[in-house]
């Protein structure tokens, strides 16, 4: 269960780095650079929060006894 949770997290994650990563460069090409600041900074703070969730699962993972 809670393998899947992480991976349904972790997709999540992924599609809405590339929406922010796509409202970037629409801002960039718009010309709107508080679209794109934002944008960034948002892509930016995901990444810092998928790089927090593959710690927790890594320590997880060797936690577990082996059979």
């Amino acid at each position: 269960m809670k393998n899947k949770v992480l991976v349904t997290l972790l997709l999540g994650s992924v599609f809405l780095l590339a929406v922010f990563v796509s409202l970037c460069g629409i801002g960039l090409s718009l010309g709107i650079p508080k679209l794109s600041s934002i944008s960034f900074f948002s892509a930016v703070a995901l990444l810092v929060l998928l790089r927090f969730i593959r710690r927790f699962e890594d320590s997880g993972t060797e936690q577990e006894p082996d059979p």
